[in-house]
């Protein structure tokens, strides 16, 4: 009997092959790894762009170029902790991340820049293998695959390489705790989804997900649909192709199930260190106003953004035309949210919608979304159907272009150019 994956891949026109297997798609991003650490090493030796980096006493070799931007606040915090003054502050970083590497600098003589980047790459390799296993189980065999390689050669796909960032470890540890929780393993989940809530501001996006997809897993999940007035005909039809939910069957819902609200012990416990700390449960947001970007209504509709357009744009083109790209990606995904609930359920359409929603109120020019997109991992998968159903041509050309992008970003942020 033929599952509904291979009956979504036979509806979209594509021939059912074989899945993908983990450890040739290892392989695949190993090679795609080698050839981004050769590029990062040469292109870090030429003329330095708007930030070149601060001098590190430790010398990291070929590796240098990863090391730039936000990774000197990850080695404060490694190495020295937090603090709270008035102006940029660690606390605006999560602490799961740097808390690793603090923990497993010993195995590395103490160096924390090289901890950092090993413990990227080993969570960028355990997030591509574990993208693999959690798509091949939902798609038909060709969007499955496509969907691997649209996130191997993703434009920000260099963050889960070797950059000092906390991308890769947040999404390993996200799509872990959902394929725990796919596979029965709500308390493990839960856990999981901990640390991950712990490593990055949008957490909440992995608890709410976690938390609707316990419900959805039961049958549980109430839809607009089942409610509506039957002579509503329009607003039933609409509610049902959306599967909007409005409530709950507890009834269905077991004890364990319970387990994935575990998964907000990570953001509650930062939340409430910083409070018992610095009187502040908020601070890690308090303080983006030193980096230019206040919560309010100048930041939401991104004045700061359209204000460089109007007066800057020659000057600062590279900066903006990035910026623009992230934009049309986070607008793209929020956009796809609908189809996301549809193909996948509303527990993987919220982790889109939170995990692109939130970034996207809080920067002032959509600068980092585009590296953000890549814990919205719902979004690969319906892109990969997409694509699976297109024209060689059409293929061809897409994952070209962004594999050429992820390529040049590497370049230019190996020269220290703000290009996320």
């Amino acid at each position: 009997m033929r599952s509904t994956t291979d009956v979504a891949g036979a509806r979209h026109g594509v021939a059912v092959g074989r899945r993908p297997r983990v450890w040739p798609v290892l392989v695949a991003w190993c090679g795609i790894v080698a050839a981004l650490v050769l590029l990062v090493a040469v292109s870090n030796q030429l003329s330095k762009g708007e930030y070149p980096g601060p001098d590190h006493p430790v010398h990291l070799g070929i590796l240098r170029g990863w090391y730039q931007f936000d990774a000197g606040w990850y080695e404060i915090i490694a190495t020295r902790g937090y603090y709270l003054v008035t102006g940029q502050s660690p606390v605006a970083f999560f602490p799961a991340y740097p808390l690793a590497v603090r923990a497993l600098r010993p195995l590395f003589g103490g160096n924390v820049p090289l901890t950092a980047m090993a413990v990227t790459f080993a969570c960028g390799a355990g997030a591509v293998a574990l993208f693999t296993v959690w798509v091949r189980d939902r798609l038909a065999p060709p969007a499955a695959r496509w969907a691997v390689a649209l996130l191997l050669l993703y434009p920000y796909s260099w963050y889960l390489v070797g950059a000092v960032y906390a991308d890769a470890f947040f999404l390993l540890f996200t799509l872990a705790a959902f394929v725990a929780l796919e596979r029965g393993h709500p308390v493990l989940a839960g856990l999981l989804g901990a640390v991950a809530a712990a490593t990055r501001p949008v957490g909440p996006a992995v608890v709410v997900g976690l938390a609707v997809l316990a419900v959805e897993r039961r049958g549980a999940l109430r839809t607009l649909s089942e409610v509506a007035p039957e002579g509503a005909g329009r607003l039933r039809r609409v509610a049902h192709h959306l599967r909007l939910p409005c409530g709950v069957d507890r009834r269905r819902m077991r004890p364990a199930d319970a387990g994935v609200l575990l998964s907000a012990a990570g953001v509650l416990a930062y939340s409430g260190w910083l409070w018992w700390r610095y009187g502040d449960p908020f601070a890690f947001s308090t303080v983006q106003r030193y980096w230019d970007q206040p919560t309010g209504p100048v930041t939401w509709v991104k004045a700061h953004l359209w204000g460089n357009i109007l007066l800057h744009f020659p000057s600062k083109s590279r900066y903006l035309l990035g910026c623009l790209l992230q934009g049309a990606l986070t607008v793209g995904a929020l956009l796809c949210v609908p189809r996301v609930a549809r193909r996948l359920g509303w527990g993987y359409a919220l982790v889109v919608l939170i995990g692109m929603g939130l970034p996207a109120l809080g920067s002032k020019d959509f600068q980092g979304t585009g590296r953000y997109l890549l814990a919205a991992f719902p979004i690969f998968a319906v892109a990969g159907e997409w694509l699976a159903g297109r024209s060689r041509a059409v293929r061809a050309a897409v994952l070209g272009t962004s594999g050429a992008l992820l390529l040049l970003w590497t370049h230019l942020y190996a020269r220290g150019f703000y290009v996320a």
